[in-house]
């Protein structure tokens, strides 16, 4: 649809079909007749002659104006070569045949010259995915491989020595280079695996020959040359230093029968592992509805640079059909999380978007061609079908313009023939956008998940929730001192509740990366109240050893005699937000939870505190339509400003020097994100919220807000000092510096708003804003005693943005 709307191009449709049925089809794909200048169809006025016959070009000919092209694009090379011999002395009819190469988007794309921005570029698949698997191989999160094999040697004996793999988007069997590497993959030395049988699917048939070389370079050997193509390899390990050979027994399971009624074991003798691929030259969804038979349900399905390409409820029902049975697992690795950005990001020009809406506008093209971008909703169908998650975490392609010069020019090629569209219907350049972009030598960065998970049912997790190996039990996280954090049991099933409390079984609270982060360092005043706001916490102080947390989650499992019964009713079963410590079981006041509404996930409901703080910021910003507002620093809470204000229309430039985090924030709404070191930037901000929590971040938004204008300044520094330049130009600036702190509504909103109204609010933004994006499930932990620590450490390193903890017994 989008590229009927291209610029200096009139769209005509031609047929050979009756025009009501032309008019319908049209009507079926969302292009009303109004999309297009002329339909043509054969008719009394031209005589009923078809496409074949060059009178029924006389139409558009006869109305032709001087100076104009006329481009005919059909998939028929007799059509073409009538339209060649019309109008042969004027030459004013171009021909384009559509093909398997060159589809109608190419056709159109070249028509508006869009493509021709480097002219010595000539796309080649197999040249990039050659480039594209360099690419993977050093983004592969190695977190998450290592639990695939740890999942996979968890597969009992004898089941363990041979693996049936499933590839499902095969390409040139990089996945497989990887599975039968012998220093990580799954038939290394120390592994029990003796077979793997390998299924690869690959729907692209021109990539065989490829394949085939692929193979060869590998040393499989050809056992069979005709669908499915089936190759063969021994993998056999060196003697050790004392001329022993290490040759094994090799287990290979038969499975017989059907349904499942068990097979045998035989022994083979003198080889250490053995590996056959499948190759299956089709789609995998055309194998899905294949019925039961006796082979052997797949241990694993993996599909690299493949799970995105597919509605999520439509991927993992198909998936479930190949499993057929049994709890196959399921490796996604390098699935697009909808994250681009590039070093030195460009404001917006004339003629130009910024890069982080060029990047917008490119995502939004992939959406519209059925491309999933949000892999949360690739772990809430696996969850819905039944599954579970077993790890996630970042995969980011880092594409260098030298290292990587065939896939970089492939992605300019991609932006160039993908987003060209978007560019036109938002009235940009696409041509001079990607000249800029090349001019400034930018490497990529693509951000990607990694999903390892498990189809049939949940997984049992390790680790004792009480540290001690064996009574289990309610654990509370708790700060030691500085930097050292630990877990301790806690007994409250049997406490007897004050009249006024209720007891809540948790199931996830989140971690403050501001105030919590400050308390981990020790970089807090010992004799200040830790919230003067909140009942449970006003009379205590930041002395150690302390529990601190003020964002969880839990149903109500009881209430305290004195409860009012209504009350009860209200909340018994119910989930509740409260501001308590990280614990898996929490005492409370019955009228200091707030009830989570029922259509607000508990892992979205965490967020509430984090977008009321997002909140109180905008509301002291006071910002006015048509001003100029920068949010600096786009942690948590600067995300959720930069996402907040997107929603409302706000045009926000974020500032942000982690790449990870700029691209977050252009997927959360942000028109431009910038380096706030970059010099490209007109200093004229009318606001600038701060949440960056150095000094350096509040002397930019100092910098960057013009004369008058006004800082908002959310950062809590606790006892440290900052550093600040304000000389003359400063004293003469007349700008405000305004403190913000969300604990209480200020004086001059009380007459209209009260805390209730803000967290009505708050909900409200927590279902538009999808803060799911924030919170990946590589960063949700199980609370145990190892975790805790590393947690902490990873987010004051920077390694995680944010972390939730799954407080969950079951």
């Amino acid at each position: 649809m989008s590229l009927s709307k291209l610029e200096d191009v009139t769209l005509c449709v031609s047929s050979n079909s009756p025009r009501a049925h032309v008019l319908k089809c049209l009507s079926n794909l969302g292009l009303p007749p109004s999309t297009f200048s002329k339909i043509i169809t054969p008719s009394s006025s031209n005589g009923f002659k078809t496409k074949s016959s060059p009178k029924f070009y006389d139409q558009v000919l006869e109305e032709l104006e001087d100076g104009v092209e006329i481009v005919v694009i059909d998939d028929n090379e007799r059509v073409l070569e009538v339209v060649e011999t019309v109008d042969k002395e004027k030459r004013r009819i171009k021909t384009h045949l559509i093909t398997d190469d060159n589809d109608l988007r190419d056709v159109l794309l070249k028509v508006q010259g869009c493509v021709g921005v480097d002219s010595l570029f000539e796309f080649d698949e197999v040249k990039y995915l050659r480039a594209k698997n360099v690419v993977d191989d050093s983004a592969i999160n190695e977190d998450v491989w290592r639990k695939l094999l740890v999942a996979l040697g968890e597969i009992p004996a004898p089941f363990n020595t041979h693996l049936k793999i499933v590839d499902v988007g095969a390409g040139l069997l990089h996945m497989l280079r990887r599975f039968v590497s012998p220093t990580v993959g799954v038939i290394s030395p120390e592994s029990k695996v003796q077979s793997v049988e390998y299924h690869a699917y690959e729907g692209n048939v021109r990539l065989l020959p490829e394949i085939l070389s692929v193979m060869e370079e590998m040393g499989f050997r050809t056992v069979t040359s005709s669908p499915p193509y089936t190759f063969f390899k021994e993998f056999r390990w060196a003697e050790d230093k004392h001329g022993q050979g290490r040759s094994r027994r090799s287990w290979w399971w038969s499975w017989g029968g059907r349904g499942g009624d068990g097979g045998e074991i035989i022994e083979v003798e003198g080889r250490d592992a053995s590996v056959t691929v499948y190759l299956h030259m089709r789609d995998f969804r055309d194998d899905a509805n294949e019925e039961e038979g006796a082979s052997k349900p797949p241990d694993l399905i993996v599909g690299s640079c493949f799970a995105d390409l597919f509605d999520p409820e439509d991927l993992i029902a198909n998936l479930k059909k190949i499993a057929k049975r049994g709890s196959t697992l399921l490796y996604f690795p390098i699935t697009y999380g909808g994250m681009t950005t590039c070093g030195d990001m460009r404001p917006a020009t004339e003629q130009t978007p910024s890069d982080t809406k060029a990047f917008a506008i490119y995502n939004e093209a992939l959406e519209d061609q059925g491309h999933n971008l949000d892999p949360s909703r690739i772990i809430s169908a696996i969850e819905k079908h039944g599954g579970s998650v077993l790890g996630s975490g970042a995969s980011v392609w880092k594409i260098d313009e030298v290292e990587n010069a065939w896939m970089w020019k492939t992605m300019m090629y991609f932006f160039g023939t993908t987003a060209a569209a978007g560019f036109a219907d938002a009235g940009y350049d696409i041509k001079h956008w990607l000249a800029l972009f090349k001019k400034g030598g930018r490497n990529l960065r693509v951000y990607n998940r990694d999903i390892l998970a498990r189809l049939g049912g949940d997984v049992e997790r390790g680790g004792d929730l009480d540290g001690g190996g064996g009574e289990g039990g309610d654990v509370e996280i708790v700060f030691e001192e500085p930097r050292k954090v630990s877990t301790r049991r806690i007994h409250l099933e049997d406490v007897e509740l004050g009249d006024d409390e209720i007891e809540i079984e948790s199931i996830c609270s989140l971690i403050s990366t501001g105030t919590e982060l400050k308390v981990f360092r020790g970089d807090v005043d010992t004799d200040s109240c830790v919230d003067v706001n909140i009942d449970d916490m006003k009379d205590e102080t930041f002395t150690y050893p302390m529990t601190y947390g003020y964002c969880l989650v839990g149903k109500v499992v009881r209430c305290g005699a004195g409860v009012e019964e209504s009350l009860c009713e209200k909340l018994m079963g119910r989930n509740v937000f409260t501001f308590a410590p990280h614990s898996t079981r929490v005492i409370a006041k019955a009228e200091s939870v707030l009830l989570v509404p029922r259509d607000v996930d508990p892992y979205d409901a965490i967020f509430l505190p984090s977008v009321e703080t997002a909140l109180g910021l905008i509301h002291d910003a006071e910002f006015r339509v048509g001003e100029r507002v920068g949010v600096v620093g786009q942690g948590l809470i600067g995300l959720l400003v930069t996402a907040i204000l997107a929603k409302s229309g706000v045009d926000v430039t974020a500032f942000e020097m982690l790449e990870d985090r700029a691209a977050l924030s252009g997927l959360l709404g942000a028109k431009t994100v910038l380096d706030p070191r970059t010099d490209q930037f007109n200093n004229n901000l009318d606001c600038a919220i701060e949440v960056s929590g150095v000094g350096p971040g509040l002397q930019t938004a100092i910098d960057r807000v013009g004369d008058g204008g006004k800082i908002v300044i959310g950062s809590l520094y606790g006892v440290g000092k900052v550093e600040l330049g304000l000389g003359m130009d400063f004293h003469r600036s007349k700008k405000r510096l305004i403190t913000s702190q969300v604990s209480e509504i200020p004086a001059r909103l009380a007459g209209r708003w009260d805390k209730q109204r803000r967290f009505d609010l708050a909900w409200d933004m927590i279902r538009q804003i999808g803060v799911n994006k924030i919170l990946g499930s590589g960063d949700v932990v199980r609370l145990e005693p190892q975790d805790a620590q590393r947690v902490f450490e990873g987010l004051e390193s920077g390694e995680n943005l944010v972390v939730a903890f799954d407080l969950k017994r079951d």
